[in-house]
């Protein structure tokens, strides 16, 4: 009846998906989905801890005074082909509890995204300055050897001798373990 009633304005910017009707379809109010945008600037980043991380960083974060709330929000962002995105993002939303399903604690990010390189559906990898550990040890995970329950690594020792020790490791980074007793420098 009147041409501007077929006006729609969509109430944010960002980026349509348009393919859930053709040209021609009926719709009705309430009821059919036109389109579904998405922000683009900024965008939200999804992404879980398990209940292991999330406990490792709690304990972290109250024995450590040094850990600001500055620091937990500054994130990074590493993009599928191991590029690091070039803008750093901040947590919004924490989930208040654990899945039942799956045991992790969702958490969202907002990432600046004015380059519009960042699109919804992407995968990337979300890194966070928990801890600093000054002369930390990483050794490559193949090197340790699990032998009875028992982690085990082999140096060269004095004489340039094969020798084998007894190590803890602590976390996992990347291919690395972190050793937390057992070598030393040098």
């Amino acid at each position: 009846i009147d041409l501007a009633n077929t006006n729609i304005i969509a109430p944010i910017s960002g980026r349509m998906d348009t393919g859930n009707l053709a040209v021609g379809n009926y719709v009705q109010q309430g009821t059919t989905v036109l389109a579904s945008i998405s922000s683009t600037d900024p965008v939200l980043v999804r992404f879980s801890l398990s209940e292991g991380e999330y406990l490792g960083f709690v304990k972290n974060y109250k024995a450590n005074p040094n850990v600001s709330q500055g620091d937990v929000d500054d994130l990074e962002l590493v993009l599928e082909d191991g590029s690091l995105y070039n803008q750093r993002g901040r947590v919004t939303q924490v989930e208040r509890g654990l899945s039942a399903g799956t045991g992790t604690l969702t958490v969202k990010a907002q990432f600046p995204n004015s380059s519009g390189i960042l699109l919804t559906g992407m995968f990337a990898r979300v890194r966070a300055k928990i801890e600093e550990r000054p002369n930390a040890i990483l050794i490559p995970q193949r090197a340790v050897q699990d032998l009875m329950g028992k982690s085990m690594v082999t140096i060269a020792g004095e004489g340039d001798k094969a020798e084998v020790r007894v190590v803890r490791t602590g976390s996992r980074m990347g291919s690395l373990w972190l050793i937390e007793e057992g070598l030393k420098p040098g």
